[in-house]
């Protein structure tokens, strides 16, 4: 699933073909068009991709050769009444598997269940009328028998009232839905993607554009705990920055994990630039850092919309501009979460909108100006593509091979190449 499991660590720790000093002879083995734009990385089960783009296509790929094997049609958000706004389109949300079944949010604000050897859909859930302007930008989180997804406007224009869904597998037609805004308002979309403790059954969400006030149920730029059965709320840390009129929010998604000395986080990063680590317990402020520099457009090379990945030891997160950048509009991190101390520094020269992935002692890095990768213990660069295209999705490492989705419309597989 996205960030790999419902803590979101993004670490892969069973990757052992590709390390320090192999990754430096990456090659691309495969390349496939879509004929659209990527924003979903790929979900890798049983040697089969699953991915879907802004056509609204989802596909199947063989993760070896790269051939498409079954392909269907999920939707694409209508496009708003306005020409400025930002424009409809298909999947952005990645796949969750489970044993038979492969999961989507769709374009069109439904939720589809697809036999994953066949294509044959088993069920549709629509969660919202995609007239209203709203969209599934988050993915799917898989835990104990349900799906967890947050719905948001599509790009505030309209804005809609946000919503946390919970999608019990044994009855998906009657999904539980949790309004972060009072009927009659909108705001408090949630376009990152639960993150789950699955120690206290608790689940950890940050959102979007609205008012902040718990009198009359305004949750907007708020990280919130909830309870994963009855999505009740658990507890609540308002983004101090929150801004209707600057667009300041959270950006990444949480990411929930235990130091080295025992504390349990959560940590995300805002579009102010901040990465914010609270106490599970009670969402009380532990530490933040500055990393990049706070704007209203995180892709045009500020503020902070990547995920925080955690190896058990350190976090590793991407960023726009550093404050004290010269002309490098991205950057990456590595930080002690025992207090927000940073080990090392890369500034790269296309911002990180996508989540970082940490592998067997490497340090995968999306940014807009192509893939690179760095020694997670030093932060020495080993490689970099020589595809300069963007990209907005997370890589994904599977048994040596790194898989990149980009904005251009490519699915790229990257390999060691064949021994002679």
């Amino acid at each position: 699933m996205y960030l790999k499991n419902p803590a979101h660590t993004s670490h892969n720790k069973t990757e052992k073909t590709l390390g320090k000093e192999s990754v430096r002879k990456l090659e691309a083995a495969w390349t496939l068009p879509v004929g659209a734009p990527l924003a979903a990385a790929v979900t890798v089960s049983n040697g089969v991709l699953y991915v879907g783009a802004w056509d609204g296509t989802f596909r199947a790929v063989d993760a070896q050769e790269g051939h498409v094997l079954w392909q269907t049609f999920v939707g694409v958000a209508p496009a708003p009444e306005q020409p400025e706004c930002f424009p409809g389109v298909g999947v952005t949300a990645q796949a969750a598997v489970s044993e038979e079944v492969v999961y989507v949010g769709g374009g069109d604000s439904a939720v589809y269940a697809f036999q994953r050897d066949t294509g044959e859909q088993l069920w549709r859930v629509p969660l919202t009328d995609p007239l209203t302007g709203s969209y599934l930008w988050s993915s799917l989180t898989l835990y104990n028998g349900a799906l967890y997804v947050g719905v948001a406007s599509l790009g505030d224009c309209p804005l809609m009232r946000g919503l946390l869904a919970r999608i019990d597998l044994s009855d998906p037609y009657h999904p539980l839905i949790k309004y972060l805004a009072p009927e009659g308002d909108v705001g408090a979309g949630i376009w990152s993607t639960p993150a789950i403790d699955e120690r206290t059954h608790t689940v950890y969400v940050t959102t979007g554009t609205g008012e902040q006030d718990t009198e009359t149920g305004n949750w907007g730029g708020t990280l919130l705990a909830l309870d994963a059965d009855s999505l009740e709320i658990k507890g609540y840390y308002f983004l101090p920055t929150n801004s209707t009129a600057d667009d300041i929010e959270w950006g990444s998604s949480p990411t929930v994990l235990q130091t080295l000395d025992g504390d349990r986080l959560i940590a995300a990063t805002g579009k102010d630039g901040i990465l914010y680590a609270l106490h599970q317990e009670d969402l009380s402020p532990a530490w933040a850092v500055q990393i990049a520099l706070g704007c209203i457009c995180p892709e045009c090379g500020c503020g902070s919309l990547s995920t925080p990945a955690f190896d058990g030891k350190l976090l590793y997160v991407g960023a726009g501009a550093s404050p004290d950048a010269d002309l490098e509009n991205g950057s990456v991190y590595a930080i002690n979460p025992d207090g927000g101390v940073v080990l090392w520094r890369q500034l790269l020269a296309g911002a990180v909108i996508a989540p970082v992935t940490v592998a067997n002692g490497v340090v995968y890095v999306s940014t807009l100006r192509g893939l690179e990768v760095f020694d997670k213990d030093t932060g020495e660069r080993l490689w970099r593509s020589e595809t300069r295209s963007g990209l907005y999705s997370q890589p994904v490492i599977c048994d040596g091979t790194v898989y990149s989705t980009f904005v251009s419309g490519n699915v790229v597989a990257w390999r060691l190449p064949p021994s002679p």
